[in-house]
């Protein structure tokens, strides 16, 4: 399956407020398929810091007892689907070798497919769902 992380970082200086100081390098990790990506990231000793709607919720108002801090953090985000495209390369092997020069196909709207099961493959055989 494939993965995607997402790290929080910090300018490492003395503008930091303590909650990014806190949670600095921390790494969420979600897997496409199981975890559902939800639009807030939740740390496990200050709650939700990060949501598509806020930003940094470590700065929200009054969060940090007025205080105004300008620590410029931010989050990285990495996709690692290395899983996903050798699986890709592994089918695309089985569907040239099962079908052979002529690969039956049909129409779905503008687009032509072909289904694994056209062609007499059962995708399970593969470990692939």
């Amino acid at each position: 399956m494939p993965t995607v992380s997402i790290t929080w970082h910090t300018m490492h200086d003395d503008r930091v407020c303590p909650i990014c100081k806190d949670i600095d390098g921390y790494t969420w990790i979600f897997e496409t398929g199981k975890d559902i990506m939800t639009d807030a990231l939740f740390h496990p000793k200050h709650g939700i810091v990060w949501s598509l709607s806020l930003g940094s919720n470590a700065h929200a108002s009054g969060y940090l007892g007025g205080h105004s801090y300008n620590c410029r953090c931010g989050i990285d985000s990495k996709i690692d689907a290395e899983d996903v495209l050798a699986k890709c390369v592994y089918l695309a092997t089985i569907v040239r070798d099962a079908a052979g020069e002529e690969i039956p196909d049909t129409k779905i709207g503008n687009y032509r497919t072909t289904r694994p099961e056209n062609i007499g493959i059962d995708l399970s055989e593969y470990g692939i769902e």
